[in-house]
This record gives structure tokens, sequence and C-alpha cells, in this order.
């Protein structure tokens, strides 16, 4: 009636509109009420009993289908990119419960490690894999070997070959002269964050490029202007990351609704529309808090702006959070192209 919607409202209508509990009510006097009510629904002694005693009926288990599902994207690899023997048995009796026995969860176990769907990794020079055994003896535990999926192992080999062969086309760039104009226009960027507008908005840089930003070193503030530079130039532009809230940001800060008609959007949305539309050709995708962005979802993007010969910005801070997801793929890559990415170290959020 007052006109107020928030969560504080609603609470406050619930409270004052609800039933008032009853008390000193007798325990005989509760149970005829309820079995009055539950009589009233149709559910009596006969309906009672069918709830228990009934044994359940094991349905056929489909092996091969079970493992297609354990080494697909909602399986094994969804939220790690390696798994190992006992990753497997919990899997499995998570699907399978009371349809298998221990013995048949071991059987099974070994079945899908054996298989294609599963590929061994190679075990790191400098970890010695051995358990000591009762007796004196030693000998590598099987638990210790680490595996993962022919899926995901060929999304990161494409990710890999992207980052480090480009598109096979020329880099959308913005004009110099628009570079130049877009850095003039915010008077308070640091000599950094300059060096990191140029290198963006070059035509002869990668097509995967990094930036990597410490917190508060204004790695937005700087892509706003990348932003400006590229629309002048008449690049089209689209920007996106993994949060609703970062999104938020990168949309406040680089105004891409407005220049481009074109917010801002979480990963999720962003892929949702390639897949419908696709991208428009030559993009320039600029990916904020890249550090967070899962393999699968970061693999579609780059093959979106691939195929639409564009280049990719993954912009985010390496040393921050990691994604939910089975990823790592941007820390991973600042590691391996540490010569070639743009590095924002200066704290330019606080003053004092």
């Amino acid at each position: 009636e007052a006109g107020y919607s928030s969560a504080r409202a609603h609470q406050l209508a619930t409270l004052a509109t609800r039933k008032a509990k009853e008390y000193g009510v007798d325990a005989d006097t509760l149970e005829g009420r309820w079995r009055a009510e539950a009589a009233a629904l149709g559910f009596g002694p006969e309906q009672l009993a069918t709830c228990f005693g009934a044994p359940a009926e094991r349905a056929g288990v489909d092996v091969e289908q079970l493992f297609v599902d354990l080494a697909g994207p909602e399986g094994l690899t969804k939220q790690a990119s390696t798994f190992a023997r006992k990753d497997v048995v919990e899997a499995l009796c998570e699907r399978l419960g009371s349809d298998a026995d221990a013995e048949t969860i071991g059987r099974l176990t070994d079945e899908f490690i054996g298989s294609g769907h599963v590929a061994v990794l190679a075990p790191q020079s400098n970890n010695v894999e051995q358990v000591h055994r009762r007796g004196g003896g030693r000998r590598r535990s099987h638990d210790l070997a680490r595996y993962t999926t022919p899926e995901l192992l060929e999304l990161e080999r494409r990710l890999l070959h992207s980052a480090d062969q480009g598109f096979g086309a020329n880099v959308p760039g913005a004009n110099p002269d628009a570079v130049e104009r877009a850095v003039a226009a915010k008077t308070s960027l640091s000599e950094e964050q300059i060096a990191m507008i140029r290198a963006v908005c070059a035509p002869d840089a990668p097509a995967v490029q990094l930036v990597a930003g410490r917190p508060g070193s204004g790695k937005t503030y700087a892509t706003a202007a990348c932003v400006e530079a590229f629309v002048t130039t008449g690049a089209p532009v689209a920007g996106c990351a993994l949060s609703a809230t970062a999104a938020a940001e990168l949309e406040s800060a680089t105004n891409l609704q407005v220049l481009t008609g074109r917010p801002a959007r979480t990963i999720a949305r962003m892929v949702l529309d390639i897949r419908r539309h696709g991208l428009p050709q030559g993009i320039v995708l600029l990916v904020d808090e890249a550090s967070m962005v899962g393999t699968r979802d970061l693999a579609a993007l780059v093959e979106a702006v691939g195929a639409a010969g564009g280049a990719i910005k993954l912009i985010g801070d390496p040393d921050q959070h990691g994604p939910v997801d089975a990823g790592g793929f941007f820390a991973a890559l600042c590691r391996e192209h540490e010569t070639e990415v743009v590095g924002l170290f200066a704290n330019n959020r606080q003053l004092d």
C-alpha cells in the first residue's frame, strides 16, 4: 500500500500479516487436526503404507553413457582440470548410489581409467610418487596418478595454439591519432597506463593479448581509453566479464552501451549471443577479470573471435581469484608469455 518494494519492506509485510502462532495447544489436538487435514486431501492409512517397505527397482546401468558423462563438460573436469582415481570412485558412487556395490565401483573405476575417455598425464619430474608400505617396501600408488579428458586437452591445445600463432589474420588496431586523442582526454593517466593503451590498440598486438594488472592499478580506467580509440577508428568493440557485478563495473567505466550500442555483458550471456548471432567481423573483444574465466568459456570466446578475424584482450590479475570451473588458463598464459604481457603494477586507486 505504501509503494515500497525492498527486501526489508517484504519482510515487514510478511511479519505484519502472517497468522500468529498458537501456543498451549496439546499434542492430541494437533494430531487430530492434522489427520483431518490429511483425510480431506485424500491421504489416509493406505496411502501412508505405500511410502514404506517398497523395494527400489534397480535400473540397468548404461556403462558407456555413464563413462561419456564422467568425461564430459559436466563430469569430472567440470570444476578441476585433472582428477585422481579417488575422484572417479566418488563420482561413480554419487551416480550409482545403491545400484552398485564396492566391488562393482572398483571394477568400473578401472574400466573408466583404462578407456579412451581418459588421458593419463605425464608425472612431474620433481614429484616422486612412492608410498612406504608395511615391511619397508615402497611402490607407486595409483591414487597419486593424475588424469584428465581428451576433450579438455583438445580445448587447451587449441587455446595454446591461438595464443602462440594468432588467428591467421591481421589484428584490428586503432588509428594512432585516435589513440593519442583518447589518451589526451584522460589527463590523470599514468605513464604505465598510457603504455598499456598504446600496446592494446597497436595493429601488431597479439591476437590473444594479455593485460595483467594488480588490484588498484587502473586496468578498467585505461581500458575505457582503448574503447574510445577503437570506436573512433570504426572497429567493433564488445566487453564481457564472468560476473554481473564485474560486467556492470566494466560498463560503467567504458560506456560501451552509448558508444557501441552493445552493453558489457556476462560471459554466459556473451556465449549465448555468439551461438545465436555470431560476432561482427574484425571485432575487438575485451574480457575483464580474465583470471576467473574457466577454460571452456575462454575457448568458446577465443574461437568465436578467431572465426570473426578479430582480437581478444584478456584483462585481469593472475594472482587474484581463480575460476570456479576448470581453468587457470589466464595465469598459465601469463607465465608462458611473460615477455609479451602488458603489465600494470602501480597502485592508482589509493592515494594515501
